[in-house]
């Protein structure tokens, strides 16, 4: 039982946690499609966290900002106190993700990204900080096309479960309920990208 004192988390758990939202919010466009709102504000979530799981394999400072890392090893070295963390943006989060120096030990090998994925990943960036940080305007978002997005995005999370073991999981179930969820995810996206592009032919003159 957990204690109802406390909501406890860990940077596992918040990754998982965002990949089941995701999962459980794109089962409900069919219905809602502001949904689309909270499928990219997750899956963006989801999407960081296992980045930041990826490249922190006990040591957090390939997840600050450069000056921050910098800061840090200095105070560090002089024996004074360390400054707080501060995480690195996402698409710089994104850039490491594909670095060989970030994945040096037995096993763990950088996300191979394509231009698509590069493309998606501005994407989702963009459109999460639109909807985050949302001015006084109308904004229309192109349904056709955002599927796809996601099922980009769901290759690193892929490739960071099962291709690599760049992910230290203590807890297996973790990693299980996060293989289930991106396998839902992706069913429903291949469905919906299916279904748009049939609404779109049908629309056209």
């Amino acid at each position: 039982m957990q204690s109802n004192e406390y909501l406890r988390t860990s940077e596992h758990e918040d990754a998982v946690q965002s990949l089941e939202f995701v999962a459980e919010q794109v089962f409900m466009l069919e219905h809602d499609l502001y949904r689309w709102k909270w499928v990219i504000a997750a899956l963006h979530n989801a999407a960081q966290g296992f980045m930041v799981l990826a490249l922190c394999n006990g040591n957090d400072l390939p997840v600050r900002t450069k000056e921050n890392a910098v800061d840090w090893l200095k105070a560090y070295h002089l024996n004074s106190p360390t400054p707080e963390a501060k995480l690195d943006n996402f698409l710089n989060l994104y850039r490491k993700c594909k670095r060989d120096q970030y994945f040096n030990y037995l096993g763990s090998k950088p996300f191979q990204a394509t231009p698509r994925h590069n493309s998606s990943f501005n994407d989702l960036n963009c459109f999460r900080n639109d909807f985050t940080h949302f001015t006084p305007k109308g904004w229309s978002l192109r349904l056709e096309g955002l599927p796809e997005m996601v099922l980009d995005v769901l290759d690193l999370v892929h490739y960071f479960l099962a291709e690599t073991t760049a992910i230290l999981w203590y807890d297996q179930d973790l990693r299980t309920r996060a293989r289930w969820a991106q396998r839902r995810i992706r069913r429903q996206m291949t469905n919906l990208s299916v279904f748009y592009k049939n609404e779109r032919n049908r629309s056209a003159p």
